[in-house]
C-alpha cells in the first residue's frame, strides 16, 4: 500500500496581493448564468461564505449568516457559495428556503474559488476589502468575524492576509485500469446525513479491491477536504496493498476531472493524460 500528496503536479505559493476576482467564475442558482466574483462584489467589500446542504457545521451557521447580511447587507456585498460537492439545486433551494437566505447564491461549479484559496474544509468565511484582497479568513461565525464585518462595513483599514494559490503545471492520472474518486470521511460521515451516498462509497471500495485481487493496477484519489495523512494512513488500511492512495492536496485532479460527486470510478481509457 502506497500514499502520498500531490505535490508534483502542484507549485504552491503564498503572497500578498490583490485576488483576480475577475478570473473566478460561479454559477448563480438563480437562473444557472455564469458570473465572477468581481461582479457579484461591485464597489463593496465582499463576503464569502463557502459550504455544502450536508455539512452539519455549515447549517448551524447559517442563522447568524443571514443576521448577518440583515445587518451588514446594504454596506457589504454578500455571496453564499455552495462548493458543488453531492449537492443539486434542489438540495440548496432547500437550505435557502429552510433559512430563508436573502444574499446571492452560487455554486463554485468549476472549483476555480476551492483551488485559488486552498480549500480545505467548510465552513469557511471570506472577507474581501474594496480593492479584491483577502482580509480575513476563518471557519468560525464568532465575534471576531462580527468584528471584522464591522470594521469593514465602517470602511476601517484591514491587513491583507496571506493567500494560497495554486498555480498547477498539467495535471495527469497514473495509467491505471481504475481510479477511484473518494474521500476519507466518504462512508463515516454521511452514514447519516446520505446514507444512500455512503452505501455507494462502500461498494466502490469493494468493487477497486476485487479489481486489485484481479492483479489491476488501481488507484484511488483521495480528496483534501478534512483530511490529514493520520485520516489517509486510517483509510488505506480498507484497500487492497497494490493499490495506491493519492491525497489531491491542491485539489487540482477534482478540478481537472471535474468530479462533482462521490464516489466517482473512473475506468481503463476514460481518463486520459490533461
Amino acid at each position: 500500500m502506497k500514499y502520498f500528496i500531490l505535490l508534483t503536479f502542484t507549485f504552491v505559493s503564498w503572497f500578498i496581493h490583490a485576488t483576480p476576482l475577475h478570473n473566478i467564475q460561479l454559477k448563480e442558482l438563480q437562473g444557472g448564468t455564469s458570473v465572477s466574483l468581481a461582479q457579484l462584489q461591485g464597489a463593496k467589500p465582499l463576503y464569502v461564505k463557502m459550504w455544502a446542504s450536508w455539512c452539519s457545521p455549515c447549517m448551524q451557521q447559517m442563522p447568524k449568516l443571514q443576521q448577518h447580511y440583515q445587518d451588514f447587507g446594504d454596506k457589504l456585498a454578500f455571496v453564499a457559495v455552495n462548493i458543488d460537492l453531492n449537492d443539486d439545486a434542489q438540495a440548496i433551494n432547500k437550505v435557502v428556503e429552510r433559512f430563508q437566505l436573502g444574499m446571492t447564491i452560487a455554486q463554485d461549479e468549476h472549483k476555480q474559488l476551492a483551488t485559488q484559496v486552498g480549500l480545505q474544509g467548510t465552513p469557511l468565511h471570506l472577507l474581501f476589502n474594496r480593492q479584491g484582497q483577502l482580509v480575513y479568513r476563518s471557519h468560525q461565525s464568532d465575534e471576531q468575524l462580527a468584528q471584522a464585518l464591522t470594521a469593514l462595513a465602517n470602511a476601517q483599514p484591514l491587513p491583507a492576509k496571506m493567500l494560497r494559490e495554486n498555480n498547477p503545471s498539467p495535471t495527469k492520472l497514473p495509467l491505471a485500469d481504475a481510479v477511484l474518486f473518494s474521500a476519507t470521511w466518504c462512508e463515516s460521515y454521511w452514514q447519516e446525513r446520505k446514507a444512500d451516498t455512503a452505501r455507494q462509497c462502500q461498494a466502490s471500495r469493494e468493487q477497486v479491491n476485487k479489481r486489485a485481487e484481479q492483479g489491476k493496477k488501481v488507484v484511488v484519489v483521495v480528496s483534501n477536504l478534512w483530511t490529514t495523512p493520520a485520516d489517509v494512513q486510517v483509510f488505506a488500511q480498507q484497500f487492497h496493498p497494490s493499490i495506491d492512495i493519492i491525497i489531491d492536496n491542491g485539489g487540482q485532479l477534482f478540478k481537472a476531472y471535474q468530479i462533482k460527486a462521490l464516489p466517482h470510478l473512473l475506468h481503463r481509457n476514460t481518463h486520459a493524460a490533461q
